[in-house]
């Protein structure tokens, strides 16, 4: 990519940017009538920058799920995840999917590829079963640069009502966190 357009993209005000967001997501809130927000929160930078927004913007309305898989994720994705709920104060729910995972393993035929984006999708569903349950709506935590290439799960990490930070680029969240 061109090195004038990469410093365009950085050189912004996030401020701005951040004040816009959390506006956005405030108003949906209003203008949907609904009774908060839930997102999904891995430990890596997309999630912790939603969560970050989240806690500034409407901390009373939000709850973060961490869902790791007990059996696959790294110990310190779930820990830096932990970190970040206890740092903003925001609510959360410590679910591991592990034992769902292997359940569903028993009735499906052998698929790697399908095995790894089931994890994605069981995570959608535990986040859309707690939107309902508190009449809420989903955030996703896809940047453009992910979201322009497809890198996410169909009905996995890419369901969501709301992308708050969409518009922005990988290169743009790092300056953002």
């Amino acid at each position: 990519m061109n090195r004038k357009i990469i410093e365009e993209l950085v050189r912004q005000d996030y401020d701005s940017i951040q004040n816009k967001i959390g506006n956005f997501l405030k108003d949906e809130i209003e203008k949907r009538r609904v009774g908060g927000l839930v997102f999904g929160l891995s430990g890596g930078i997309d999630s912790a920058v939603i969560a970050s927004l989240c806690a500034k913007f409407v901390k009373e309305k939000s709850l973060a799920l961490i869902m790791p898989n007990g059996k696959i994720t790294p110990n310190s994705e779930t820990e830096d995840a932990i970190k970040i709920v206890d740092k903003h104060s925001i609510e959360y729910k410590l679910i591991d999917i592990g034992f769902i995972h292997k359940e569903y393993s028993k009735y499906l035929e052998q698929n790697p590829l399908a095995f790894a984006n089931l994890g994605a999708r069981i995570r959608a569903n535990m986040l859309y079963y707690y939107a309902n349950a508190r009449n809420s709506l989903v955030l996703g935590s896809s940047d453009k640069s992910e979201f322009l290439i497809g890198y996410f799960t169909k009905f996995g990490d890419g369901a969501s009502d709301l992308l708050p930070i969409v518009s922005l680029y990988k290169t743009q969240i790092r300056e953002l966190a």
